[in-house]
């Protein structure tokens, strides 16, 4: 059995029932972590560009171009490549946005 799955049988039980749906009512209301970034305002301040940043880093313009938008999120070492080339820390670059499930 999957952790934090409720076995079949106990489903029959009212309390269970309640139980499970209030989990996942709280759990419904909280943020899912995503990724937001910087990259466009910094490559601006250095007076870079995106096949600049490419460039350096070792990766397309369109990558460069879907980390900026949101799309993809980096590796962890394309990430710090990232941070390397604008010369800027790692937490200036990257932020993490929403929070971790409850356990």
């Amino acid at each position: 059995m999957v952790k934090n799955e409720i076995p079949f049988a106990s489903l029959r039980h009212p309390a269970t029932i309640a139980s499970a749906h209030s989990k996942v009512f709280l759990y419904s209301h909280l943020m899912p972590p995503s990724l937001s970034n910087n990259i466009r305002r910094l490559r601006f301040d250095r007076g870079m560009t995106q096949e600049e940043l490419a460039l350096r880093v070792g990766v397309s313009r369109q990558t460069i171009m879907s980390i900026e938008r949101g799309a993809t999120n980096p590796s962890v070492l394309l990430a710090y490549k990232v941070s390397m080339a604008l010369q800027a820390p790692i937490s200036e670059v990257f932020q993490m946005e929403g929070g971790l499930m409850p356990v």
